[in-house]
């Protein structure tokens, strides 16, 4: 029996021979292709040169300075500076008064945005504004009305003071009974307490 098993090939050695050969081939190519990837040189970043002119020049004399020789020149001239414009708020382009290449002067207006969103905006927030103002407006008669409403319950105080007063006088010369002193007392705690 043992001899059997030993005569027979394993499991893994079955598999080894039979992908063997394309287990090799992919592994050679991974190789490769890492190796050609890490020799690989970067392109050179050249600019194109410019293409330039050289002029000769002549200093005129004083006599013929006073000509103005005109020489007649056709080309494009691009600015150095490139300017990308930004608006502080979104809103769509309602005209546009000057175009590319156009010159233009300093604080010129270049572009109208379409202001029908914004005034939307400013209705609402001047809304806003007007509802606060009524607001303080209608607290500040309230607050004029608690202080006349204060005066008139000072004023009650006083008056039942007064009354509390005269009820111990005439309470004291027996003319009127405690109770009445009592009622009299109650009233003015009342009214101090409004």
């Amino acid at each position: 029996m043992p001899d059997s098993l030993s005569s027979e090939p394993s499991v893994m050695h079955v598999l080894w021979r039979r992908y063997r050969l394309p287990v090799l081939v992919l592994a050679v190519t991974a190789l490769l292709v890492a190796l050609l990837a890490l020799l690989q040189a970067a392109p050179p970043h050249e600019q194109a040169p410019e293409k330039t002119w050289r002029v000769q020049t002549l200093k005129l004399p004083e006599q013929a300075r006073r000509l103005a020789p005109q020489l007649r020149l056709y080309g494009r001239v691009e600015a150095m500076v490139r300017s990308d414009l930004t608006a502080a708020i979104s809103a769509d382009v309602k005209t546009v008064y000057v175009r590319e290449g156009q010159p233009v002067q300093a604080g010129a207006l270049l572009v109208e945005l379409d202001d029908s969103e914004t005034g939307l905006l400013l209705a609402q927030r001047q809304a806003a504004v007007d509802e606060a103002q009524a607001q303080i407006e209608a607290e500040n008669i309230r607050y004029q009305n608690d202080l006349q409403a204060l005066e008139l319950e000072k004023s009650l105080v006083k008056v039942a003071e007064r009354k509390l007063a005269r009820e111990k006088k005439t309470s004291q010369n027996k003319l009127t009974s405690q109770s009445s002193v009592d009622t009299q007392q109650q009233a003015l705690d009342q009214q101090r307490l409004a």
